[in-house]
């Protein structure tokens, strides 16, 4: 059944030290139909359980048990406890109204040492939490990773090791065999290098940059046209995570500032 919310939008920008204020005024209006009304939240943030049913130790896990750490002394070991309580999690969800969920999958719950055994209880529980969503009509979007490598695998080398390709290749694939038919949920774009470059416009103001600030070559890499072909396409899927906005003007920067940020020439405020 489609929910429609009319909602009272209040737009206040804010400026930053620079005293910039901008008050718009009230906004009467209704989403549309096929707005997607969402929740998000990351497995280590939100469940608990941290030792249960043969999960294994993520890296969080382990670093927050120096209380010195955080500074109220809190860990995850309880969270929300929404590993045994996510039922009430979608009892609540559903009450919001929302359409879509995202949450992510802890890759020691499922295994235990970053590869090789799979631990069933893991799978098992996001069995039951993606039957429980559908069953409430809500779509779930998974993240397969949200920060929280096993703390195994860490202690192998972690993302600086050359075999992460493959330890992270053997967990996907498992989460897709998994779970990979209950849900088709996803964002895809087309990737922002089209013909495997960088924008014309980007190219064009590093390089003015660049030099005028004495440098030769530019700051910005030139491609090759095998190297192009190499990136061309090469991202089939995008995920956006967004928060919020900024209002920006252009504001040209001091040439002397050699810094991505100031390639930009301009100013944001919240």
């Amino acid at each position: 059944m489609a929910i429609k919310l009319a909602c009272w939008l209040l737009v206040i920008i804010v400026g930053t030290v620079t005293g910039i204020y901008v008050d718009e005024p009230l906004l009467y209006d209704t989403f549309p139909a096929d707005f997607i009304w969402a929740a998000a939240t990351s497995a280590h943030q939100i469940e608990g359980g941290w030792d249960a049913d043969g999960k294994g130790l993520n890296i969080w896990d382990v670093y927050t048990t120096n209380s010195s750490v955080v500074l109220d002394g809190s860990t995850g070991q309880t969270a929300c406890n929404s590993y045994y309580f996510y039922q009430k999690d979608v009892d609540a969800l559903k009450s919001l109204g929302v359409s879509h969920y995202r949450f992510s999958i802890s890759w020691a719950r499922v295994l235990p040492n970053g590869i090789g055994q799979v631990n069933q209880p893991g799978v098992d529980y996001y069995k039951r939490l993606i039957a429980a969503l559908k069953a409430a009509n809500i779509e779930p979007m998974v993240t397969i990773y949200h920060w929280d490598l096993p703390q195994a695998l860490e202690e192998l080398g972690g993302w600086l090791s050359p075999n992460i390709s493959d330890w992270f290749e053997e967990y996907a694939r498992l989460c897709f065999t998994e779970f990979g038919n209950d849900f088709l949920g996803g964002w895809f774009a087309n990737p922002i290098f089209g013909d495997g470059d960088y924008p014309a416009v980007m190219r064009q103001k590093v390089d003015a940059k660049s030099a005028a600030q004495g440098y030769n070559p530019s700051r910005l890499p030139v491609f090759t046209a095998e190297q192009k072909l190499l990136v061309q396409g090469s991202s089939d899927f995008f995920g956006l995570n967004y928060y919020t906005g900024s209002l920006t003007i252009e504001k040209i920067q001091d040439i002397n500032i050699v810094d991505y940020g100031a390639d930009q020439d301009i100013e944001s405020f919240l």
